[in-house]
């Protein structure tokens, strides 16, 4: 059972008073550090502890002005990787410093949409016109380039040992690359609608992905071409999901809520919390230590602690399908919309020991680098 203490969240990043609406944040794969990205194109790296105000620790502007669309931490953490929706450039910033390393002029053939960072020496992107790449991070040289898609990339990640890129596409098909062999595995058969989001559960054998239409599409791994499960019910667009065990992913709604999911047998678990009403959850990173779910919407940044989240049925905080938990009135908020492209949106105590503490860290984290 989780005490109020342990339980204890950072508080939460409000964009007004970054001045701008946040599209991404990313954890640092090793310190207590969040990285967020706004529609002016600021970046700003922030250090969280629990129960405190997040501090910053770092901000920079190498996009000038012009929307961060989005920003990934490299594996080892030292370097922040963004793209930038005028110029379709990828922007390698080093996170000790802030200084710019490595700006690769026109990556793309539209603004990058999508990153993952493969490994330490690779790094996948995709862009507005469907286009993805694959980087070797020792140059910044692309190494391949595939464009499979009508619409654009959504969202990536990798399974089968890093050895196979997923992407999501805004066409509605799920698109496998074999990294070894730098070529297309196979391209799934079009949904109805756009795929936004997606994870790898079950030990790898399963992959689910979130649609516009509020729907969990199930794939078998290595059998790309149609979907093998749906679980319907979302009120609206499911934007972003993360998963937190094997079996049970957290999704990012339209409608401003962060759910619990389990993925087959598929059950929602129950509600993991609540951003505006009016701004969809965009993004979603899991903190270093797997202690905090951290969720980026365009009003704000919240952490909600992984241990609190409902991981089985039975759960103290009620399972039950979508219809029972949520009860019949959450329906009559369904629509069917396309998804709006990010760069299109319009917004003291006793622990100051500890604060020191974990502030030292973060001090020691930038003096290592």
């Amino acid at each position: 059972m989780a005490t109020a203490e342990s339980s204890a969240a950072p508080h939460d990043i409000h964009c007004a008073e970054q001045d701008d609406m946040l599209f991404t944040v990313d954890a640092h794969p090793s310190a207590d550090i969040l990285a967020t990205g706004n529609v002016d194109g600021k970046i700003t790296l922030f250090s969280y502890a629990p129960g405190q105000e997040c501090k910053v620790v770092r901000s920079f502007n190498h996009h000038r002005g012009n929307s961060c669309r989005v920003a990934k931490f490299s594996r080892r953490g030292k370097c922040l990787i963004s793209g930038c929706k005028k110029d379709s450039a990828l922007y390698v910033t080093d996170v000790g410093t802030g200084k710019l390393l490595c700006r690769t002029k026109k990556a793309h053939s539209a603004p990058p949409y999508a990153i993952h960072t493969v490994s330490e020496n690779q790094l996948a992107s995709g862009d507005e016109g469907g286009e993805i790449k694959l980087w070797d991070t020792r140059t910044w040289r692309s190494v391949m380039t595939l464009k499979e898609n009508g619409d654009y990339i959504s969202n990536m990640t990798t399974g089968n040992e890093n050895r196979t890129l997923l992407a999501t596409s805004g066409d509605g098909s799920l698109v496998a690359v074999d990294l070894r062999q730098r070529r297309l595995e196979e391209r799934s058969d079009c949904n109805e609608s756009e795929l936004l989001s997606l994870a790898v559960v079950k030990g790898g054998k399963k992959v689910v992905c979130g649609d516009g239409e509020g729907v969990l599409m199930i794939y078998n791994w290595g059998l790309w071409g149609d979907i093998t499960d749906r679980y319907p019910g979302h009120p609206q667009s499911i934007d972003s999901l993360i998963a937190i065990s094997e079996s049970v992913i957290c999704t990012g709604c339209m409608d401003g809520t962060i759910r619990s999911v389990q993925v087959l047998p598929n059950q929602l678990l129950g509600t993991v919390g609540h951003h505006t009403e009016d701004f969809p959850i965009d993004s979603m990173s899991l903190t270093h230590e797997r202690a905090y779910l951290v969720t980026g919407s365009q009003d704000c940044c919240k952490f909600w602690p992984v241990e609190d989240i409902p991981k089985l049925v039975g759960s103290d905080k009620g399972a039950g399908s979508l219809r029972e938990v949520e009860g019949e009135g959450g329906w009559t908020r369904r629509k069917k919309r396309k998804r709006r492209h990010k760069w299109r949106a319009g917004a003291e105590d006793d622990s100051g020991d500890e604060d020191e503490r974990r502030t030292q860290h973060v001090d020691d984290f930038f003096a290592d680098l």
